[in-house]
């Protein structure tokens, strides 16, 4: 049956993920091949409307789900659980732990990312403040097949509150994904504004070029934000 929800879920047929879910509230609980759970596979599809029909079933939201969910009090108490544990296997502090990256906020998904990746690209910015309060780093690279920071998901979901967010927690400005893209370049292409204007206030390298061998401004110009690319050749792009 799980392998029946997840098809129904990647095909976007709410009507059969609730057939499922009514003949097994459990399946909501169910994970795929790779360890991704439904909430996940759900909401990387963008299926809104079976993430809620699967949250009806009161599955047992991980760090990951409930991080992509925004549920902050669900977060917090799997944070504090896990930091319990730690301090309890560990004889160093936990401080000390998470400023290395090791702590609760820097787990793993299935697929390579931490909360904060995922707070950042659904939109979480509530999410994303306590997660960067619990040693969350914002400059923490994806393992998986996406090699991005938390600030190139914010950029990439479009979410400008968050980008701030991680620039004010100490994430790094400018450093390139994959193809040479920086932050300020996605921000550029996407129409952000504001993140734009963050990060050029930041000193954010408005010459930088993609392997495209284009700059910020010349994405933002080809894209249609004639404005954006304007403020960034004033910026020295």
């Amino acid at each position: 049956m799980a392998d029946e929800l997840f098809e129904a879920i990647r095909g976007g047929d709410l009507a059969s993920v609730d057939a499922i879910l009514a003949a097994r509230p459990a399946a909501a609980d169910a994970s795929d091949a790779t360890g991704l759970s439904a909430v996940s596979v759900a909401a990387y599809h963008g299926q809104w409307a079976i993430v809620d029909r699967i949250l009806s079933a009161e599955p047992d939201l991980d760090l990951f789900d409930a991080t992509i969910v925004g549920d902050a009090d669900r977060t917090l108490l799997l944070l504090e659980e896990a930091e319990r544990e730690q301090l309890v296997e560990s004889s160093g502090s936990l401080h000390d732990a998470a400023a290395i990256g090791s702590g609760p906020a820097n787990a793993r998904s299935a697929d390579g990312f931490t909360p904060l990746h995922l707070a950042a690209f659904f939109g979480r910015s509530d999410v994303a403040r306590l997660l960067l309060e619990r040693g969350a780093d914002p400059n923490a690279w994806a393992t998986g097949e996406l090699y991005v920071q938390p600030l190139h998901s914010a950029v990439a979901g479009g979410h400008e509150e968050i980008a701030a967010i991680l620039v004010d927690g100490g994430a790094e400005i400018d450093s390139p994904q994959r193809h040479g893209w920086t932050p300020l370049m996605g921000a550029a292409q996407n129409g952000l504004s504001t993140t734009v204007a963050v990060l050029l206030a930041r000193g954010a390298n408005a010459k930088a070029l993609n392997d495209d061998v284009l700059n910020a401004a010349e994405l933002a110009e080809r894209a249609g934000h004639a404005e954006i690319a304007a403020a960034i050749r004033a910026a020295g792009g």
